[in-house]
C-alpha cells in the first residue's frame, strides 16, 4: 500500500529529493481508468510539477510518454537538476505535486494522476543560492 500524504490527500512518490539532484520516479500503482482497471495503451502522456503551496509551475505539459510500461502500466520518470528546485528559499522543505494527464482509447478518454514529494532546500531556509 502506497503512503498517502496527510496534508495533500496524495500518494507520496519516494524519498525526500534534494534541490537541484537527479531524480527517478516510478509510480507504485499503474495507470487506471474511470473502472480501475490497468490501461496497457496510451495515446498521450505528459507531466507537469508545481509548488503545493504557491502553485508556481517547475515543468509544464512535458511529453513523458516514452517512460510508460505498458506490461505493468506504470510510468517512469528522471527529473533532472532544473525540475528539483526550491521556489520559496524561505523554507527548508517543499512539497512539490507531480501531475501526469493521459488520454487513451485513441484519446477519446482522459485521466489524471497526481503525487507528491518533498524537496529539500540544500542551502538551508532563508539562505537561497
Amino acid at each position: 500500500m502506497a503512503a498517502i500524504d496527510q496534508e495533500t490527500n496524495l500518494e507520496i512518490l519516494k524519498d525526500d529529493v534534494m534541490e537541484g539532484s537527479t531524480a527517478t520516479f516510478t509510480t507504485e500503482a499503474g495507470v487506471v481508468d474511470e473502472n480501475g482497471d490497468p490501461i496497457t495503451a496510451l495515446a498521450t502522456l505528459t507531466m507537469s510539477i508545481y509548488d503545493y503551496v504557491t502553485k508556481a509551475e517547475i515543468v509544464k505539459d512535458r511529453d513523458v510518454s516514452g517512460g510508460f510500461d505498458s506490461a505493468t502500466s506504470k510510468i517512469t520518470v528522471i527529473l533532472g537538476p532544473a525540475d528539483n528546485i526550491i521556489v520559496d528559499h524561505r523554507k527548508t522543505i517543499e512539497k512539490h505535486i507531480l501531475r501526469f494527464d493521459f488520454t487513451y482509447d485513441s484519446g477519446a478518454s482522459t485521466g489524471v494522476q497526481p503525487y507528491v514529494f518533498r524537496v529539500i532546500n540544500v542551502h538551508g531556509a532563508g539562505r537561497g543560492l
